[in-house]
């Protein structure tokens, strides 16, 4: 397998040795690649400074964004579609995981509303993104509407969604599902 980079955007109050991130850092390194980069947005993370940081690390050089894959958690995944979106036009990642994914919450917070609210141009995204994989829950205390969900990953972004049982909201301290996501954007 090629070594690759791998850009970790976190849940909301995430940091890199919250929830499965610290077993994620160990089980990525047999799969061959070379990097992780956990890179938190800040308390609150807001869409004015998380996203153009995203968009920072991410750099314009094509061969590097190749061999790019992102993995979002929860607000982290629309951090980086937001920054995927400010990529110049015919720039490819090499993928995209998403971890408790979400376009909407059902009660949002003050917070969290610029996330669900600013748009952003959702086809540059995709164009710049040819392989998402969505990983979702039966039991997300966010986004209970996992059908809808779903069909949104699919209809947006053209993501695969995979439904995880009894996941919750994907804070445990392990998450093999994340590896075969991430297999399956980097075969």
């Amino acid at each position: 397998m090629q070594r690759i980079r791998i850009g970790l955007a976190p849940r909301w109050g995430g940091t890199a040795s919250s929830d499965w991130y610290p077993w994620f850092e160990r089980a990525r390194r047999p799969l061959g690649m070379s990097t992780l980069d956990v890179l938190t947005g800040g308390r609150p993370p807001t869409v004015e400074a998380w996203v153009p940081r995203l968009a920072r690390w991410l750099g314009d050089d094509p061969d590097r964004l190749r061999a790019t894959v992102l993995v979002g958690h929860s607000v982290g995944c629309q951090a980086w579609l937001r920054a995927l979106s400010l990529l110049p036009p015919g720039r490819t990642v090499g993928g995209l995981v998403c971890v408790a994914g979400w376009w909407w919450v059902d009660q949002p917070w003050p917070e969290i509303k610029p996330w669900i609210d600013t748009p952003f141009e959702v086809a540059r995204a995709r164009a710049a993104c040819p392989r998402v994989e969505v990983l979702l829950s039966d039991e997300d205390p966010y986004t209970r509407d996992q059908i809808a969900n779903q069909a949104a990953w699919r209809e947006r972004v053209g993501a695969v969604p995979s439904l995880v049982r009894g996941a919750g909201h994907f804070t445990a301290e392990r998450c093999p599902a994340v590896i075969e996501a991430l297999r399956a954007v980097w075969p």
